[in-house]
């Protein structure tokens, strides 16, 4: 019986799945973060990095039209390259575009989720630019978009208002992609009422993890 149990008990412990991909923001006011290079562990695992821009710009007053937002600035390369430690789904946020033909070039990739009626939106090209009208309080608006299965984030701004014109993200969230989980070992067809058999199969299991654990390293 103490055989049986144990078969019992590692059969489900082996039909568990792996633990569902955690989303982990990152916090670019906590505190604020200075200019790039950059990098952190998130508390999913992934550690991030971006080598250009910043800072976290907070925005206010006669230069905010009234309405105050923050951004983490693109920069004077004009193009920010953010890297992932493995492929990830990204939500991000973009602010800042205020200037005549303010604009930004996404990843190959980018999709629009949500996009603000101050801007304009070329899905073809994956460029976000000012819908047109210039005011300080513009640069409030938002638009929102995903990237799937990627280790790269890339904004590039070159060409679109390049002299005295801020922006950037202002909110980036990261999921890991789950890893495929491995197949379950074929069924060993051993009597469960036969000690030996037992004994067998609980030898079988063992190996079937052992070689799911080398799968996975």
């Amino acid at each position: 019986m103490q055989i049986r149990a144990l078969v019992l008990s590692m059969a489900a412990v082996m039909g568990v799945g792996g633990a569902n991909a955690q989303t982990a923001s990152v916090n670019f006011d906590t505190p604020a973060w200075a200019v790039a290079p950059q990098s952190a562990v998130l508390s999913n695992g992934v550690t991030w990095s971006v080598n250009a821009g910043g800072p976290w710009d907070l925005i206010t007053g006669t230069l905010a039209g009234g309405i105050p937002y923050a951004h983490y600035n693109v920069g004077a390369t004009r193009v920010q390259t953010w890297t992932f430690s493995e492929p990830v789904n990204l939500a991000f946020s973009i602010a800042g575009l205020n200037c005549a033909s303010e604009g930004i070039l996404f990843s190959e990739g980018t999709q629009a989720t949500n996009i603000s009626l101050d801007h304009a939106w070329d899905s073809a090209t994956r460029i976000i630019r000012n819908g047109g009208v210039v005011a300080q309080s513009k640069g409030a608006s938002t638009s929102s978009f995903q990237l799937l299965n990627t280790t790269t984030l890339v904004l590039d701004t070159r060409g679109m208002a390049d002299v005295g014109c801020r922006r950037g993200l202002t909110s980036l969230q990261v999921t890991p992609v789950p890893k495929p989980v491995p197949e379950p070992e074929p069924p060993i067809p051993v009597p469960v009422d036969n000690p030996l058999g037992l004994a067998a199969l609980a030898l079988g299991l063992l190996a079937g993890a052992a070689r799911r654990v080398w799968r996975v390293r």
